[in-house]
């Protein structure tokens, strides 16, 4: 599957259920309006305000517009992780300099395989759930014994 198509349903899978329904009432207004366009202006009866082609093509205008100008929630909250807003929580909870880069430096390996907003999204989805990062117990206990004042 080329990069492009595969992007384009990657960033399908992540519009909302709205912004899903927008995209796809557009297209169905949109044809339907140019279906009854051509049925109009083959038979002659075209007229611009009494045409239904007219109200479907204003409806898939709408719905598109709708879809363009709305934002996914989760992309909102998303823009607020990055390695500094999580830095600085660890700071204001008192962790200490050396653990605080070590966390850091996972995360920061993270984000340069994976891209920022993919890291942003898998964060934001973690959910008391272990990243698997620290799924290996004698790396955690590592990190642990290294770092035995934090909290």
């Amino acid at each position: 599957m080329g990069g492009f198509k595969r992007a384009m349903i990657v960033n399908w899978r992540e519009k909302s259920i709205f912004r899903k329904i927008c995209f796809l009432s557009s297209l169905v207004f949109f044809s339907a309006g140019v279906v009854w366009l051509t049925y109009d202006l083959s038979s002659g009866n075209f007229s611009l305000f009494k045409s239904q082609a007219t109200f479907y093509i204003i409806l898939g205008i709408v719905f598109s517009l709708a879809f363009s100008l709305s934002e996914d929630e989760n992309n909102k909250a998303n823009d607020y992780i990055t390695l500094d807003n999580i830095q600085n929580k660890m700071i204001e909870m008192d962790f200490s300099n050396e653990f605080i880069v070590e966390i850091v430096t996972i995360l920061e390996e993270k984000i340069n395989t994976h891209g920022i907003k993919a890291f942003q999204k898998w964060f934001n989805e973690l959910n008391y759930r272990l990243p698997n990062e620290f799924k290996d117990e004698a790396f955690v206990i590592n990190i642990y014994e290294i770092h035995d004042d934090v909290q």
